[in-house]
């Protein structure tokens, strides 16, 4: 993608706005919604950026990090074995634990 922040930024608003029109269900809130729709198809043309190759890039990119987050477990569970003859020792070590609250959606602390 050649700027995603752009892009991320364009698909935050047209969502949200989206989500606000449907709970609102007012013409003013599905107008913003179907302005943020224009701009963000707007962009996607300028950019040769298909919303179907988007798509499958962020699918594509959330599997990788899902598997480097199940490799980060693995290896660490593999380390404390190896330290300390207990694998579930590494389940309290900080980078575990992100990863498996990261893995599981829930908010890091």
């Amino acid at each position: 993608m050649k700027d995603c922040t752009e892009l991320k930024w364009l698909l935050i608003r047209q969502t949200t706005l989206k989500q606000r029109a449907v709970k609102t269900g007012t013409i003013e809130d599905e107008d913003a919604w179907l302005t943020a729709d224009e701009y963000l198809n707007e962009y996607l043309d300028g950019q040769d950026i298909f919303i179907e190759q988007a798509a499958l890039s962020i699918l594509f990119d959330r599997e990788k990090m899902h598997d480097a987050l199940v490799k980060i477990i693995e290896m660490n569970r593999q380390h404390a074995e190896d330290q300390y003859g207990d694998p579930n020792k590494a389940e309290s070590w900080s980078c575990v634990t992100v990863a498996r609250a990261a893995l599981n959606k829930e908010k890091v602390q």
